[in-house]
């Protein structure tokens, strides 16, 4: 008879270690690179320089506290009551620790109030000079790019540096929650609703987040990553976003495009330039510049993509993307080819 530790599946070890990412996280307070202290943007700044102050403070005033107590503990405890000038004495340390107290508190209040403002960002009525639509769905980030020159990405937002942003966030299914450290400030992704996260990066580099509201199986799969990049090089990759797909002339990618549009991968999907034109699942225009599958499940090689193809609830259980059992070993070789070339 098999014991209960042999009948656990491997679906189900990969559901429980799903399950417990967000409490590692917790115990580890970051997920992998992920740090609430690193930040490129004023307002990550200032609320991390306030909790730094906060945290140095609290420090401070527990190391006065518990020496005050030792000491009170070893220097009266065999009295049974005081003198008048012991009495006064108490009264006097009373008024001086009250009002050290009031002054600590109100400069951390002051120092409070001037990251709040910050992290308000700029009034209503003066909209940045880039928008970008950020909506969340089970489970996986889609970008759309406002402009004169629109146009959708999914799950990687390239920001250049130096450029305030207005982040217009909302979600197509169930509540998410839009964070990145590095850039400062949290938004809720709620459906009906939108709420704009102003941000401005001041530096170049690769930055994680993730989403912090709870929202089904694979929420600790929804990660994000923002690619923070100079003026020019951000010209360069909008630009690459906004061509069409080219098309496979021939061999291993142009048998995929045919498996892609044959399949129901064409009414979930679209490819820009192709007859694909679905809009449940990501835009796949270029779909090969991007540097992991899932919204951060696993790298985008060639081997996980082909698992990822065959069976998608192996590495994503709970995905909204249908299985593919019936496509032999070549078809799904075929689709890899396709794929790998949408760049």
């Amino acid at each position: 008879m098999a014991t209960r530790a042999q009948r656990i599946t491997p679906r189900t070890k990969v559901i429980l270690a799903t399950a417990a990412a967000p409490a590692a996280c917790a115990l580890l307070s970051a997920c992998g690179s992920i740090s609430s202290l690193d930040t490129v943007t004023d307002r990550g700044r200032h609320m991390t320089g306030l909790y730094l102050v906060t945290l140095g403070v609290g420090a401070v005033v527990l190391l006065l506290v518990t020496t005050v107590l030792v000491l009170a503990l070893v220097r009266y405890r065999a009295s049974a009551g005081g003198s008048a000038s012991e009495v006064a004495e108490n009264v006097r340390l009373e008024i001086a620790w009250t009002g050290a107290t009031v002054l600590v508190l109100g400069a951390v209040f002051a120092l409070s109030v001037g990251a709040m403002r910050a992290a308000a960002g700029d009034p209503p009525g003066e909209p940045a000079p880039m928008r970008i639509e950020v909506v969340g769905h089970q489970w996986w980030w889609e970008y759309r790019y406002e402009g004169d020159a629109p146009f959708v990405a999914a799950n990687e937002l390239h920001v250049p540096i130096g450029v305030p942003i207005d982040l217009v966030i909302t979600s197509n299914d169930v509540v998410h929650s839009f964070w990145v450290p590095a850039l400062g400030g949290k938004a809720d992704a709620v459906p009906g609703r939108t709420q704009t996260l102003r941000v401005q990066a001041s530096s170049a580099g690769h930055f994680e987040g993730t989403c912090a509201e709870f929202c089904g199986l694979q929420h600790a799969w929804m990660r994000i990553l923002v690619v923070a990049e100079s003026a020019e090089d951000f010209a360069r990759w909008a630009d690459g976003q906004r061509a069409p797909a080219s098309s496979p002339a021939a061999g291993a990618a142009a048998a995929g495009a045919q498996v892609f549009e044959s399949q129901t991968c064409a009414n979930c999907h679209a490819i820009g330039g192709s007859g694909a034109a679905g809009n449940v699942g990501p835009d796949l225009t270029h779909f090969a510049s991007r540097e992991t599958l899932g919204a951060g499940v696993a790298p985008n090689d060639a081997k996980h993509l082909g698992d990822w193809i065959r069976d998608p609830d192996g590495l994503k259980p709970g995905v909204l993307m249908p299985s593919f059992p019936r496509l032999t070993d070549q078809q799904i070789s075929d689709l890899v080819a396709y794929l790998q070339g949408l760049k």
